[in-house]
């Protein structure tokens, strides 16, 4: 008789090992399709923002964020007069820079800094861009465009 009963406890102890293992792997399953859908959202969000940017003023070609606040940033005149970049913020309203002057079409790369920026290398980063511009010729006139950036914060090098 026990005999029986070790069996009977061996056998429940060998359920239980299985059927933990299932729940182990269903839930494994779900976080694995979790973090799918929540890449997808990412990509649809990326590609969302680049199509904002083609239809700007100042298109945003291309732009990285690296871990000790510096962006670098590809821009393109995408109007018929020369304009120049007159000031830049992340999260905020863009504060004073001394930009280049980009005729129609010209392109141009920016470097500039921000706190709001920093972070550690491979974490996600979501930030809204604001690019200020004037007239070349006629400082007066004044325009600021923004969008949404999304990435990856790169090393520093």
């Amino acid at each position: 008789m026990n005999l029986r009963c070790a069996y009977h406890k061996g056998q429940a102890a060998t359920e239980y090992i299985i059927i933990l293992s299932i729940v182990v792997i269903v839930a494994l399953i779900i976080v694995g399709l979790l973090r799918g859908v929540l890449e997808l959202r990412t990509g649809f969000q990326t590609a969302k923002s680049r199509i904002e940017w083609a239809s700007s003023d100042v298109v945003l070609i291309a732009h990285t964020i690296y871990s000790n606040g510096t962006i670098t940033m590809i821009v393109v005149n995408n109007i018929n007069y020369p304009i120049r970049i007159s000031g830049l913020g992340l999260d905020e309203q863009p504060i004073s820079y001394p930009g280049p002057t980009l005729y129609p079409g010209q392109e141009s790369t920016i470097n500039f800094y921000s706190n709001k920026a920093k972070g550690d290398p491979g974490d996600s980063y979501t930030h809204e861009l604001y690019i200020r511009y004037t007239h070349a010729q006629e400082p007066s006139i004044r325009n600021t465009v923004n969008g949404m950036i999304y990435g990856v914060i790169e090393p520093t090098s």
